[in-house]
């Protein structure tokens, strides 16, 4: 009890006191209002009494909301501690609102960025599991904060690869800007990756980042046992579908990102491309550089230093579709070669972006145990048989050959 209430009960017993010295008093026996004060008296006695237990419930009743109200900032601090690890603090502040947990969605403009590892795939049936989620959680760790820092919302993690928004659950004016120049940081980071993964005996890895703007449809899915923040809508599948057109390093964006983001980008190569699934082809964009406030750049890249392969290097080619190879091999030869990458001759006519597997001949004419997974950059003429492509993928075994027999080369 406080203090102020202490003194409060002293006076008002006091008075009581007092009035009953009064009706102790014989000489106010006769009066004719002496019936009416002790009555008066006693109301006011049994007042103070119930006012007394009124306070004493009210402390109580305090006490237990203040235990109450402890508790719900000790499950709010779990929450934000938890889902901040998995949600931006917009959706955590969401998830701790009336209303955060409503199953349902709004449509939204937004600039989706897409990221992946390069070649991950291959690289990982090659390494232990542990090693494996070592790799990727080196990488998530320094894209996450990264993208906090630029106020996206990272929708999932999907394997190696990332899923994020700018937009939602807050809008802000310049959401394009902020997912390109996120982009521009999360590759300059990757020099950082890759040092951590060369420390502890990790190959290193490397990039692509594709982003489109326009409408989604974002908000609460799930059921009421599971609940997750997710967006939907075709503008997913075109992220998608750009960003796999980029090789490790390489930044492209859709048409509706450049113009969301004005003049400011800097961009070094602009192509049509015919996205499976996509009714008309569409333009892409190479970005390397975000200026006005951002002011970042992507480093640049070193000149490429191609080597002849004088007797040439047998090769098997099968065409990806996804993640598995056709059953339709052909042979060739690798001509040029270069640390990333390689000019083929073959009768295939290889089409550009698409992804190759190759399996290396030895002077045996026997296959290598491990394979090359290339993107083809640049397809043949009409009147050529060569094309060029970029390794999204080489095994140590691959590469500790290549080193050995071509080393001018790597």
């Amino acid at each position: 009890m406080e203090k102020s209430e202490n003194t409060l009960y002293e006076t008002e017993e006091i008075t009581i006191d007092e009035a009953e010295g009064v009706l102790k008093d014989e000489q106010y026996h006769g009066s004719p209002l002496f019936s009416k004060y002790a009555y008066l008296l006693q109301q006011y006695k049994n007042m103070f009494k119930q006012l007394r237990r009124l306070i004493r419930l009210s402390d109580k009743q305090q006490e237990k909301l203040n235990n109450l109200n402890n508790k719900l900032e000790i499950a709010n601090n779990l929450i934000r501690k938890t889902f901040g690890r998995y949600l931006s603090d917009d959706v955590v502040k969401g998830i701790l609102s009336s209303e955060g947990l409503v199953l349902g969605g709004e449509t939204r403009i937004v600039t989706i960025l897409m990221s992946d590892l390069r070649g991950f795939t291959a690289i990982s049936e090659s390494l232990p599991a542990e090693t494996v989620m070592n790799i990727i959680n080196i990488y998530l760790s320094k894209m996450t904060d990264i993208i906090m820092r630029y106020n996206g919302t990272i929708i999932e993690f999907i394997g190696d690869s990332i899923f994020v928004v700018f937009g939602a659950p807050v809008f802000r004016s310049d959401d394009a800007q902020q997912a390109t120049a996120c982009a521009i940081e999360m590759q300059r980071a990757m020099g950082d990756v890759n040092r951590e993964c060369r420390e502890r005996g990790y190959p290193e890895v490397e990039q692509g980042i594709g982003l489109n703007t326009g409408e989604l449809v974002v908000g609460n899915i799930g059921s009421d046992k599971r609940t997750k923040y997710g967006a939907v809508g075709k503008n997913v599948n075109l992220t998608a579908r750009v960003e796999s057109y980029t090789l490790g390093g390489q930044i492209f964006i859709s048409e509706s990102t450049l113009k969301a983001c004005g003049s400011i980008l800097k961009i070094v190569a602009c192509q049509e491309v015919h996205p499976k699934g996509i009714r008309t082809p569409i333009k892409i964009y190479e970005v390397c550089g975000i200026e006005g406030d951002f002011n970042l750049y992507l480093p640049e890249k070193a000149p490429e230093n191609m080597t002849e392969i004088t007797s040439g290097l047998g090769v098997r080619i099968s065409v990806l579709e996804g993640k598995h190879a056709g059953d339709e091999t052909i042979e060739g030869e690798i001509i040029r070669l270069s640390a990333r990458s390689a000019v083929i001759r073959s009768n295939m006519k290889a089409e550009r972006f698409g992804n190759l597997k190759l399996a290396l001949i030895g002077s045996d004419g026997r296959e290598m145990e491990d394979d090359l997974y290339v993107k083809v950059t640049e397809s043949p003429a009409e009147s050529s048989s060569t094309f060029k492509v970029y390794f999204t993928s080489i095994p140590l075994k691959i590469r500790d050959f290549l080193q050995k027999t071509y080393l001018d080369a790597i």
